[in-house]
């Protein structure tokens, strides 16, 4: 079956999945043969180095098919080319988010038997993460981790602001928080923020915190265009406002902002809180950041429930393949899966790969901000199952944007967005027909 090309190949998802598919021609395509499982990954992934070291601790156990890792850039458009084409690698660390199109359209290759037969269970698991990688009463991903997003904040600067931290912030206490930690300078300019968001942090997010979801139950209608849709809305601009308005808000922060900073912008000594990933916030603390740094939930609407984004790391085979080798795949994902010494390596003690296990941890029990996200995770929404929720939410966010920066007000961002996304759906449908 071959896959349509749509707009939707540039989503980015949050987090990442793992994507086993099948050997290749050794130039040209996924660079491999029948006798090697070849990993891509993208370019720059935060995670290179530790994957790049596990694929050499499993070939040192000599397993009947070696692996090989290969950075790749442009990776999504790239994937879709070679599957389209028969000539697919063994793994891809890839989004889910994208990946259920392709187990949608039918060019996946079930793990169920492979499961069973190797008494691989979901008692291994969180029930949530087993269930995310099942579609039409098969198993097409084993679940291996997850991310959820989580405020990681500057501990130090809350209390010289003597704020009171909590582990879960309800909306007036973040805006209070916020105010606390704002400073100008004798000209009115911000010299420190309360808080800063990554836009990767999805709208969705705050519309889940209100009942709300992108897409109607059925999935043919936006659902976001209502009161949750806009009362959302309007926290976003009212904190945006607490901090100085769209220049300071909104500006995409890396990795390094809780270390290094960005450089005449904001330091480890301006800043306040930001929105991470526990592979993230794990990779911040083990490298001794200047700032004391902990973390805590998103803030709650008041009145609404805790939600945060979500996205899991699987691994599923394509059967469009020049040399299939889903037996070597399978083990080398198996092995990933449950090795406890991979999961340490990959995240941090197994915190999200293994969560009813890590949750037994003498380590996790004892370390407040592992508790923190374990209930982020616990709580976590994954997108829904649909071809075109990814475009309609890229939408979403695209308008939400106009009205953070002005060029749109709270209820027409939500209505431009709601009738450009049912454009979308009908559209898709049709094709689909």
């Amino acid at each position: 079956m071959a896959i349509r090309l749509s707009r939707r190949q540039a989503l980015v998802a949050a987090s990442t999945l793992l994507l086993a598919g099948c050997g290749g021609a050794p130039t040209g395509g996924s660079g491999g043969g029948p006798g090697e499982v070849v990993l891509w990954y993208e370019t720059g992934l935060p995670i290179a180095d530790t994957l790049t070291s596990l694929v050499a601790r499993y070939n040192a156990t000599k397993p009947a098919t070696p692996v090989v890792a290969q950075p790749q850039p442009d990776l999504s458009v790239k994937l879709l080319v070679v599957i389209g084409a028969h000539d697919a690698p063994n793994i891809v660390i890839y989004p889910r988010s994208r990946a259920w199109e392709l187990v949608s359209r039918g060019v996946a290759f079930p793990l169920t038997d492979f499961a069973r037969r190797d008494g691989v269970t979901a008692d291994a698991f969180s029930p949530g993460f087993w269930a995310g990688g099942v579609l039409k009463n098969q198993l097409w991903g084993l679940p291996l981790g997850a991310d959820a997003n989580i405020l990681a904040y500057n501990a130090k600067l809350l209390a010289e602001a003597k704020v009171q931290p909590a582990p879960y912030w309800s909306t007036s206490a973040f805006l209070a928080a916020c105010a606390a930690l704002v400073k100008r300078d004798s000209s009115g300019h911000l010299i420190q923020t309360g808080a800063i968001f990554d836009p990767s942090v999805p709208f969705a997010v705050w519309l889940w915190q209100q009942g709300a979801d992108i897409l109607s139950a059925d999935l043919k209608t936006p659902a976001f265009n209502n009161a949750a849709g806009l009362k959302a809305l309007n926290w976003l601009l009212a904190s945006q406002q607490t901090n100085g308005g769209a220049p300071e808000i909104g500006r995409l922060v890396s990795l390094t902002t809780l270390t290094g900073g960005i450089n005449g912008v904001f330091n480890h000594a301006k800043l306040g809180t930001m929105p991470s990933t526990f592979s993230g916030f794990y990779r911040l603390k083990a490298q001794t950041p200047q700032v004391a740094m902990h973390a805590a939930t998103l803030p709650t609407i008041d009145g609404g429930q805790p939600a945060t984004a979500s996205d899991i790391i699987y691994a599923f085979s394509p059967q469009q393949a020049t040399a299939p080798n889903p037996e070597g795949t399978w083990q080398f994902i198996r092995w990933l899966a449950t090795d406890a010494d991979a999961q340490n390596a990959m995240f941090g003690g197994g915190i999200i790969p293994a969560l009813l296990t890590a949750q037994r941890s003498p380590a996790i029990a004892s370390d407040p901000d592992a508790q923190v996200m374990l209930q982020a995770l616990k709580v976590a929404r994954t997108p829904q199952d649909a071809l075109w929720e990814p475009e309609v939410a890229s939408s979403l966010q695209q308008e939400v944007q106009k009205a953070l920066n002005g060029q749109a007000t709270a209820q027409q961002a939500l209505t431009d967005a709601s009738n450009q996304g049912l454009k979308t759906i009908q559209a898709d449908m049709k094709l689909g027909e």
